[in-house]
């Protein structure tokens, strides 16, 4: 249960460094891409990928854009099946993850000398 647990915290917070640089790198998306959408797709595709097996469900994404930094926070609640827990009455153990970070917005101004 612990292994799982760890396995769930990394993916939340490989997911949340992977919402925020998302808008970081890019904090104002050509065609009007919602930037909260953004994240959330980003954020989601990164937990699946890094998620345990058995990891049901989809973690809740938000992000905030505020002077030059992005907070990109991603939650995730689930029940992980329990094999000896059915034993003591119950069949399935309550797990979440939580991950912030904070990082800053690429400056998209020209460094070179004229």
């Amino acid at each position: 249960m612990a292994r799982f647990r760890s396995h769930v915290q990394r993916a939340a917070d490989a997911a949340s460094v992977a919402a925020a640089e998302a808008i970081a790198r890019h904090p104002n998306p050509a065609g009007g891409t919602d930037v909260d959408d953004r994240a959330s797709k980003v954020a989601n595709a990164v937990f699946v990928s890094h998620a345990p097996r058995g990891a049901a469900g989809t973690p809740a994404v938000a992000v905030r854009s505020t002077g030059g930094a992005v907070t990109a926070i991603v939650g995730y609640a689930g029940l992980v099946p329990s094999n000896f827990g059915s034993a003591l009455g119950y069949d399935a153990v309550s797990v979440d993850a939580s991950a912030t970070l904070l990082t800053r917005i690429a400056d998209s101004r020209s460094t070179s000398a004229p």
